[in-house]
């Protein structure tokens, strides 16, 4: 084995450290790329060989990976309590009165602070929440 494959495979175990450490399987392309530039240059090739190599084969596994890694990174997010109420159903159980900026509905289990574009929703009636804006519910009449 000569030293230029040796310093390919240097490189992948760097890029594959890197990897471990930032998850954002980017590094780990360049590692396999590393990876295949090393062989090339053990059978023999040329230093252009072997960059292109390195070049095209990380770029190639990037593009394939990219829709692999949007589903990855999305199927883990989380709804927080405020995302789950957005269209939920509630019931009005303090008085909402818009002028004096007062008024509590209970949806999802929860007790939250309202408020409505209309003047006023009485207790009891039924809401559909439109928007949070802060620790506020904006609701709706249904």
């Amino acid at each position: 084995m000569n030293n230029t494959a040796i310093i390919w495979l240097f490189l992948a175990v760097i890029f594959g450290v890197a990897e471990s450490l930032t998850v954002a399987l980017i590094s780990i392309w360049m590692a396999v790329g590393a990876v295949c530039a090393g062989i090339v240059a053990a059978i023999g090739g040329s230093l252009m060989a072997q960059i292109i190599t390195f070049l095209i084969s990380s770029a190639i596994l990037l593009i394939l990976t990219i829709p692999l890694s949007k589903k990855i990174r999305n199927k883990n997010s989380v709804s927080t309590n405020a995302d789950r109420l957005l269209g939920a159903e509630g019931v009005v159980i303090e008085k909402i009165d818009s002028i004096d900026n007062k008024g509590q509905i209970k949806a999802l289990g929860q007790i939250w602070s309202a408020s409505c574009k209309e003047k006023n929703v009485e207790i009891g009636e039924k809401v559909v929440v439109v928007g949070i804006e802060g620790v506020r519910a904006i609701v709706e009449k249904i």
